[in-house]
């Protein structure tokens, strides 16, 4: 069967695009797409280096800085550890959620 009629759509993406890279050693990208599967948003999360954990096969220490120099949330549905001492550095904060907890040992 011949084709007799043929339609095409054109997607019109809102706003500027600019070139950017996201994500490094220090940062997890985050990226939001809409219901058509366009990307819509896209920002990096830092992480501190208590986040982050030796990367031999078998891990025999845990390592996590001793200074807090960003606002941190432990959401209701997570626990957290830290070695002491740690010092939450001005203006920062830690926020437990009801049903969390963190542990300094």
């Amino acid at each position: 069967m011949p084709l007799t009629k043929a339609s095409f759509a054109v997607i019109n993406v809102a706003g500027t695009i600019t070139s950017t890279t996201v994500g490094n050693s220090t940062s997890i990208p985050s990226i939001t797409f809409d219901q058509n599967g366009v990307i819509s948003a896209v920002s990096n999360n830092s992480v501190t280096s208590a986040q982050f954990v030796d990367n031999q096969a078998v891990r025999v220490m845990y390592y996590n800085a001793q200074n807090i120099t960003s606002n941190i949330t432990v959401s209701a549905d997570r626990n957290a550890f830290t070695a002491g001492p740690i010092t939450i550095n001005d203006p920062y904060s830690v926020t437990l959620n009801a049903g969390s907890t963190w542990v300094i040992l």
